[in-house]
């Protein structure tokens, strides 16, 4: 891209780029992100996947952008799906890598390095839940700052895991997304739009709900039409718990179970968990099917169960891939049996492989899925495959 870049009579020479004070960060900068008729030089840094959405509207105004990946310590995702988006759409992207916004590291220098060379009109900040500013955002000379925060009308459930989780728990029917100005240290909201909490609503699908918000708000922002600013209505929330629990309680009603399975619902993060009394052993519960057949098996049926002796091949038939990424084998077996908390650490099984034997197989019946593109490209890159 840079070579390619070097032909456009529109960008300097690319001695400039070699040359003087411009650094390493910088020249990857202006090779990645000039886009010709741009609105508006932006900054955008994010925390997780779900702010993939925000790019559209910014490559539809033209607009010359700079994301940061900013996922927080111990980040599951690593916010791969956003950053594949923003280099298919020409944007540059840097990383402060998952050591946390506020650690000083060599990624973070860099990150600083480049958000001055890039020098944004715009700066915007996508928290995952109440996650602290990253210094680069703080100390970042840009003349227009905001944060997206994700609101409830009620506050959030101490020990919550994410935004989603209280408005779903404690049954609201609406919650909200702000967009905030920064200056100076101190915040001051700007715009809001309410979003819908429906019955069967779940922690992901909320999250998606917010996403399409921001957007509508982004796009506002940028076009300098007049901001949304939309009310919660005051409502009274189901006051089940002070603390966000951390599992499922055999003495909570069928309906509390399911606010809390639904809340807990946010792929690739872990599942609600219920723990058998007896054993002690916990299992992931994802809906409430599964919920009733550990009451049924595990509780009152364990006499009659039992592990059994273990498959030597993975069938290559009635396999799937749900919204989570992980693959889920649909065949002969319970798929409402709720899966052991202790075999989450067992490899995963790629379909059609032959467990224990050298002979190599192949899927017989292709993946249908929302995941099926990363999944085939990870299991093309394997070993498995003849």
């Amino acid at each position: 891209r840079l070579w390619g870049a070097a032909g456009d009579k529109r960008l300097p020479p690319l001695s400039v780029w070699l040359g003087g004070s411009h650094s390493a960060a910088s020249i990857l900068l202006y090779a990645g992100n000039f886009r010709a008729g741009a609105m508006a030089r932006l900054a955008l840094i994010v925390q997780d996947d779900s702010s993939v959405a925000l790019l559209a509207p910014l490559a539809a105004r033209g607009c010359e952008v700079l994301a940061v990946n900013a996922c927080p310590a111990g980040s599951s995702s690593g916010c791969a799906e956003f950053a594949r988006r923003a280099v298919e759409l020409g944007f540059g992207v840097v990383s402060l890598g998952q050591t946390g916004a506020r650690v000083p590291t060599a990624a973070a220098a860099t990150v600083d390095a480049a958000l001055a060379a890039f020098k944004p009109e715009l700066a915007v900040f996508v928290p995952d839940g109440g996650a602290e500013l990253p210094t680069s955002f703080e100390t970042l000379a840009c003349p227009r700052k905001y944060i997206f925060r994700a609101a409830c009308g009620d506050e959030d459930l101490p020990g919550a895991p994410w935004p989603e989780f209280s408005p779903i728990f404690r049954g609201l029917s609406s919650a909200s997304v702000a967009l905030e100005r920064f200056a100076d240290g101190e915040r001051k909201e700007e715009a809001s739009v309410v979003v819908p909490v429906g019955d069967a609503e779940t922690a992901l699908t909320l999250r998606t709900k917010r996403s399409l918000a921001r957007c509508e708000i982004l796009a506002t922002l940028l076009d300098g039409g007049e901001l949304p600013k939309a009310e919660l209505v005051a409502e009274e929330a189901v006051k089940n718990a002070a603390v966000a629990p951390s599992c499922i309680s055999l003495d909570w009603s069928d309906d509390t179970t399911s606010r809390f399975v639904r809340a807990h619902f946010f792929p690739p993060h872990d599942a609600a968990e219920v723990s058998d009394p007896v054993s002690g052993e916990a299992y992931f519960i994802e809906c409430m099917e599964q919920f009733h057949e550990f009451r049924t098996r595990v509780l009152g049926e364990r006499a009659a169960g039992g592990d059994g002796a273990q498959a030597a091949y993975a069938a290559d038939t009635h396999w799937y891939s749900n919204v989570g990424g992980s693959i889920v084998k649909m065949g002969d077996s319970n798929i409402h049996m709720p899966a052991r908390v202790a075999d989450k650490k067992r490899p995963a099984v790629i379909p059609g492989a032959a467990l224990g034997a050298r002979k190599k197989l192949r899927m017989n019946e292709p993946l249908i899925g929302p995941n099926a593109d990363r999944y085939c490209a990870t299991a093309l890159a394997s070993v498995w495959i003849g």
